[in-house]
């Protein structure tokens, strides 16, 4: 259980240097505020939407039916439960599939993960992001025991 929680620690750590990588690529010789790359979408109201990174895997079931209608469709049930496509990504690995997603609270989240479950046959786990700066404000405000 150990060494799988240390790769799996070092997978989502691959995956947070791969998210970082494509937003810089994305925004090079863009005049967007630092807040957007770190993945803080400003609203209306001036607050932020927190980020979810899903992680999906296929099951032979759920390649049979891969199109642009069904990615369509994934793609309105995230917005249906308030969500926003950052990126949606196929990779090599432990995961088949990366979105990086918008979500008003985890709960829209969860919907949003379920109704893909529903619609694809594609199992997800999803996860919140912090940005590197606001874990770093965090622990630095921790008690030292």
């Amino acid at each position: 259980m150990l060494n799988q929680n240390i790769t799996t620690g070092m997978a989502a750590r691959n995956y947070q240097i791969l998210f970082w990588k494509l937003m810089h690529q994305r925004t090079v010789g863009r005049n967007i505020p630092r807040n957007h790359i770190q993945g803080m979408l400003l609203r209306k109201g001036g607050c932020s939407m927190p980020i979810f990174i899903m992680f999906g895997k296929h099951t032979q079931d759920s390649l049979k039916d891969v199109s642009v209608q069904r990615t369509k469709k994934a793609v309105k049930i995230i917005e249906k439960n308030g969500g926003k496509v950052i990126s949606m990504y196929v990779v090599m690995g432990e995961h088949d599939l990366v979105l990086t997603l918008d979500f008003p609270d985890a709960e829209k989240a969860m919907c949003a993960s379920m109704g893909l479950k529903l619609l694809t046959g594609i199992s997800f786990s999803t996860s919140p992001v912090v940005d590197v700066e606001k874990f770093d404000s965090l622990i630095s405000k921790m008690e030292k025991i």
